[in-house]
């Protein structure tokens, strides 16, 4: 191979043209014909490392082949035949030439640039080391042993050791930790070494053995071995942990129903199980279930399953109150929604022999209703799916009629044409009201029965910003059923005032200052009032809402001049108490937080104390009083909470002083 001259020995570019590149010799292009670059990818490609890493090559003769300076130069050619050979540039059947210095076929770089070869140089020091060569990019090499006869890999290296190293390489660069095969082999055995516990007939299940399973099953989210493992799951599991299951928000049906999505999620199929019956009741329905086979097994029916499985007051009680926050008192007196929702889609399918009547009947729809109001997009997503399935079941042609099915078609078709948008967010008041329409519909000798069926018959489309005939029905002219309109419009307030966006619906009709302002009237009667005040006192509960009652509504003085009146019984005046303690501490979290302002802390702050003194004196009245006990101890708790409120600081943390 000639010397290049120092014109020659530049850096070459990756992307040369043709245009800088002299013509290539056909005696050159036919000796390159084997050479495989990036763009000739075949199966059987090996990148230049590769190669060099199996053949046991030196990267020193590489460097000194384009090395080509006569300091640097040995009298062997090794390096240059070596380049030759690690290039495959030559036929087999052809030699390769001993090249001299004064030889015409020299190589220039130009021609490897040109073939997409991407080699960058740089001009070399007096020692040939391989920082002096740089590869940008990987030559395909055909993978042939008759490349370097010399090179056989040992027998006692496994055939899989190298490729192993390159995915754990490659996986580390895409970062992605693999875990050793005895971690995954562990993780593996204690999934179902779990899992097998949970078959056995002595399993008592309890949060931490399902917490423990939880995580396990969690880590295994990116294992696809032990995902494998877990999918052919046996059905005795399944079966125990349905049967132990009760379907409400406890952090025992929690954890269970944790462990079956995630096993669903790695491919287990629970479609011979459905319906999903749950708890006890269900124990001699999967018995038979694995006794007769798929089958001889009768599934149980979705009227049976609905009647059976599910009770119509529990379900009324989460439509009402599973938005709100959980506690330990109401999470086994509700329903877990997630599951629920699941359930009746499941059931709601073509051709399915679900009564509607029956559907409506046990609160089903009206907690459809109810779930379009969830902070959870895909229970909301879960929840228009079932209503529009409900619509196609209603709309089937089948042999059972019932009056009111005209009008539940027309109610739901109503609600989902009063908004623009694919899953929206509705306010609590709205989907209450309709929950509670639609059992309205299966009652005609109710009261309210004509008026909201005149209103919902008036209009094509429902305002969802508002609350639906307020004023109608709150100032009810009804000789007879005035009383029964206005208490079931101030119910449907006081059960759905359970967010912002609830009181915001309320306000858009100035709601608070007509409840405020009709409380002290004798039109209105003692359960009306007690609705009022369960309403306020939802509403303080909200710190945001409590803020804007104290500044823009004077809450507080409302309460201060209303409970000293002697209309009022012992009862409304200790329920007004404590919607003045909740106030009280919701406005002090408002000003000791990040909103807070210093002129407004001492308004609040006076204002709170003035409104104080009085409510006490009217406390401590009540407290002195040994004929009413539960009162008595109620005014006690209430005098502790203000001292207690009042006696803090009221300013803005430390922490949130920032300076502007």
């Amino acid at each position: 191979m000639a010397e290049f001259s120092k014109k020659q020995s530049t850096r070459v570019s990756s992307r040369n043209s043709q245009k800088d590149s002299p013509p290539v010799p056909q005696r050159e292009l036919k000796k390159r014909k084997n050479v495989h670059f990036e763009d000739q990818k075949t199966e059987y490609a090996l990148s230049t490392s590769e190669f060099v890493m199996r053949a046991n090559k030196q990267w020193t003769f590489v460097a000194t082949c384009f090395n080509l300076r006569d300091d640097n130069r040995t009298a062997s050619r090794d390096g240059d035949k070596e380049l030759l050979e690690l290039c495959n540039y030559y036929e087999e059947e052809e030699s390769v030439p001993d090249l001299d210095d004064d030889s015409d076929d020299s190589i220039p770089f130009e021609i490897f640039a040109e073939q997409g070869m991407r080699i960058t140089w740089t001009p070399g020091t007096s020692h040939s080391t391989v920082s002096t060569l740089r590869l940008s990019s990987m030559l395909r090499l055909e993978s042939r042993q008759q490349i370097d006869p010399s090179y056989e890999e040992p027998d006692d290296v496994p055939q899989d050791s190298l490729l192993s190293e390159k995915e754990d390489m490659e996986t580390a660069f895409q970062g992605e930790l693999q875990c050793s095969n005895a971690q995954k082999m562990g993780l593996k055995k204690k999934i179902t070494s779990k899992l097998a516990r949970i078959a056995e007939d002595d399993w008592i299940p309890t949060e931490e053995y399902l917490s423990e399973l939880v995580a396990l099953l969690n880590d295994a989210k990116d294992d696809t071995e032990a995902q494998e493992k877990v999918r052919n799951v046996d059905m005795k599991v399944l079966t125990s942990l349905l049967t132990a299951y009760r379907a409400t928000c406890c952090d025992l049906d929690v954890g269970i129903f944790q462990v079956l999505q995630t096993l669903e999620k790695f491919g287990t199929d629970l479609s011979d199980f459905q319906p999903l019956v749950f708890g006890t009741e269900a124990t001699k329905n999967y018995e038979n279930l694995r006794k007769m086979g798929l089958d001889l097994h009768v599934r149980i029916s979705p009227d049976d399953a609905i009647k059976t499985y599910f009770d119509a007051a529990t379900l009324w009680n989460t439509t009402k109150y599973h938005v709100r926050p959980l506690t330990e008192e109401n999470a086994e007196k509700i329903y877990d929604v997630r599951f629920v929702l699941r359930f009746f889609n499941s059931i709601l399918h073509p051709a399915s022999s679900l009564t509607s009547k029956l559907f409506v009947e046990h609160n089903c729809l009206a907690l459809l209703f109810s779930c379009t109001s969830s902070t959870d997009a895909s229970v909301r997503t879960l929840a228009f799916a079932c209503l529009q399935k409900f619509v196609n079941h209603l709309q089937e042609l089948n042999t059972e009629i019932f009056t009111e099915k005209a009008l539940i078609l027309y109610l739901i078709r109503i609600f989902k044409h009063s908004f623009d948008m694919a899953v929206p967010r509705i306010s609590s008041i709205i989907t209450h009201f309709f929950a509670r329409v639609s059992k309205l519909m299966l009652n005609p000798s109710s009261d309210v029965y004509p008026q909201i069926m005149a209103f919902l018959c008036m209009k094509p489309i429902f305002d969802i910003q508002n609350v639906p005939e307020f004023y109608k029905l709150l100032f009810s002219s009804s000789p007879e059923h005035h009383t029964e309109e206005r208490e079931w419009v101030l119910t449907l307030i006081s059960e759905a005032m359970l967010e912002p966006i609830d009181y915001q619906v309320l306000q858009n009709r100035a709601g608070i200052k007509l409840l405020l302002s009709s409380f002290a009237s004798v039109w209105l009667d003692r359960k009306s009032r007690a609705l009022i005040l369960r309403t306020l006192q939802n509403a303080v509960q909200m710190p945001s809402v409590a803020h804007d009652l104290f500044t823009r509504e004077g809450l507080h003085i409302w309460i201060t001049s209303i409970i000293q009146s002697a209309r009022f019984n012992r009862w409304e005046k200790n329920f007004l108490a404590q919607v003045f303690c909740s106030l009280l501490e919701n406005e002090r979290k408002y000003q000791r937080g990040e909103k807070g302002k210093e002129q407004a802390c001492k308004a609040a702050t006076a204002g709170a104390r003035i409104c104080s003194k009085k409510i006490m004196t009217v406390l401590d009245t009540i407290s002195k009083d040994p004929q009413f006990t539960g009162e008595q101890k109620k005014a006690v708790a209430s005098i502790e909470r203000i001292e207690k409120s009042i006696g803090k600081k009221w300013k803005k943390k430390k922490k949130f002083n920032t300076t502007e």
